[in-house]
């Protein structure tokens, strides 16, 4: 009997969290039995591959964007057509295009999800191409009602939102003496608005100089960063700090996490802070995750995007109120619970099968 396969398809494996998600899906298809099969056109791999799953590298020789993007979706339809293929399951806007591509004319099920701000993500010719080929993927998955709202010249009957799971393996809630540290781990991209983290905190740091802020992570801005710290005069309170895989132990016992961000899907650094038992300030961003998610000082903290008052009062005021921050803390550890990945994979397993 041949044994049933599932397809997945994203550009790398850098450590983001659509790529934390696919991989949790693919672990848990194994589990079922199934045989997973990841593929990636860049050689990036920052989480460990699941037991059961294979990774395929689609390097191209060609240094033409046109020439290697057709070889990438020959590929991708050559490990189709294999016999037992019964999805195929991409992330991100370029590879789902190529996922669509690939599979014309061919049985098995295409389902493509949109990780982030459809609005934000994508260049003017993305989005062209994304009204043209999304229409044909039997099902889209994302992540908010407002990111679906975008594509509503698609079959709703095709889309539908699945949040993102809780990390199964992540460490117990903590309930302990807190550090005066404030933390953020995450890319080190423009979307996270960072500057505007820094430049908050400085003003927090004017008033509270016992505390200091601490950005976990990695990525294209991190010179930047390291420079405009140094040019503020902020090395004593401000620190950029390589990402670690123990991440969650490390800042465990810090007075909140703060996400910064202009856009974002559902952030999975803000739920891992909060199933933790960190008190969490997010801006209130596009496409409506963390609005989805937080009640504003019920079990975590929303402030205005782009808005240094409304970022620096509300750590203000977790400071000054740290017995309420942690009734915060305590209402959030809920969404390891209706969040958790069996429930999640369920959803997912719904639309495979």
């Amino acid at each position: 009997m041949v044994m049933k396969k599932i397809i997945f398809v994203i550009r790398s494996l850098a450590g983001g969290g659509a790529e934390r998600v696919m991989l949790t899906l693919a672990k848990k298809f194994s589990k079922d039995g199934l045989h997973p099969i990841i593929i990636v056109f860049e050689n990036i791999v920052a989480y460990d591959i699941p037991e059961g799953c294979d990774l395929i590298l689609l390097k191209s020789k060609f240094n033409n964007r046109i020439l290697r993007d057709i070889w990438w979706m020959k590929q991708i339809r050559s490990f189709c057509k294999q016999s037992g293929v019964i999805a195929l399951i991409s992330f991100l806007p370029k590879p789902n295009i190529y996922s669509i591509v690939s599979s014309a004319f061919l049985k098995h099920k295409v389902i493509i999800s949109e990780r982030n701000d459809p609005r934000r993500n994508a260049s003017l010719k993305i989005d062209l191409l994304r009204k043209f080929f999304y229409p044909f993927a039997d099902k889209i998955v994302f992540q908010t009602e407002e990111a679906k709202d975008y594509f509503n010249y698609i079959n709703p009957g095709k889309c539908l939102c699945i949040p993102n799971p809780i990390n199964s393996n992540l460490i117990d809630p903590y309930f302990g003496k807190r550090r005066k540290e404030f933390v953020n781990f995450c890319r080190f991209n423009n979307q996270k608005n960072l500057f505007l983290l820094i430049d908050s905190f400085k003003d927090v740091y004017k008033y509270h100089p016992d505390y200091h802020l601490s950005i976990y992570g990695e990525g294209e801005l991190e010179d930047k960063l390291r420079q405009y710290i140094a040019e503020h005069s902020l090395e004593k309170c401000c620190m950029i700090k390589k990402f670690t895989k123990n991440i969650h132990e490390v800042i465990k016992d810090a007075t909140c996490y703060v996400s910064s961000s202009d856009y974002e899907g559902i952030s999975n650094s803000m739920l891992e802070a909060m199933a933790i038992g960190l008190p969490v300030i997010c801006t209130d961003c596009p496409c409506g995750g963390a609005r989805m998610i937080i009640r504003s000082y019920k079990n975590g903290i929303l402030v205005k995007v782009g808005s240094k008052t409304e970022l620096v009062k509300a750590m203000l005021w977790v400071i000054s109120h740290q017995d309420e921050a942690n009734k915060i803390a305590i209402e959030a550890i809920n969404i390891r619970e209706t969040l958790n990945e069996n429930s999640i994979y369920i959803k997912w397993k719904k639309i495979v099968f």
